[in-house]
């Protein structure tokens, strides 16, 4: 209760106390939840990550010491475009697909069984290869088609949002 001598303000600041006390006991995700929906493949000399979305959320020069993760805005790989009658531009983008992640011996097989486009499901799939040998990386796609439109082009891979990777160690 508030009595006549009592601040306007004493109310609105026990609110804010409860609604802060609240918001600190919402435990916040753990680091290893996080790591569990990340996809990584690393060696000595590259580190690259992808979320569940394919989107590239890490990409780190391990050959430079302390070098940081490149990638300054996480972003697909990959987009499709596909003609149908006169519709002659469609654009697929990996955040509205389902992958599936396959750890392969060198790296990492990202699978899209179906493409997702305009509320349509199409019979097409696409397999990307992601392999690490040494300081490279080698990006493979393949591409089956079984549905009644022309797959015009695969952007792939397509890397956007990256700072610099660092200057290669001195011998």
């Amino acid at each position: 209760m508030i009595s006549e001598g009592t601040p306007a303000r004493a109310m609105p600041t026990l609110v804010s106390a409860i609604v802060l006390a609240a918001l600190l006991a919402v435990p916040s995700p753990s680091p290893a939840l996080a790591a569990a929906s990340a996809h990584a493949i690393e060696n000595a000399s590259v580190r690259l990550v992808f979320d569940d979305r394919a989107f590239v959320t890490e990409l780190t020069n391990r050959l430079v010491p302390g070098a940081p993760n490149s990638v300054v805005r996480p972003s697909g790989f990959w987009r499709l475009n596909f003609r149908r009658g006169k519709s002659l531009e469609n654009i697929v983008r990996p955040e509205d697909q389902a992958h599936r992640f396959e750890r392969t011996s060198d790296g990492l097989r990202i699978v899209v069984d179906e493409l997702r486009h305009g509320g349509q499901r199409l019979p097409i799939r696409i397999t990307f290869t992601i392999a690490l040998r040494g300081d490279e990386t080698t990006w493979r796609a393949r591409v089956e088609n079984r549905s009644d439109v022309e797959v015009t082009e695969l952007f792939f891979p397509e890397l956007s949002g990256l700072g610099g990777l660092g200057r290669p160690c001195s011998p």
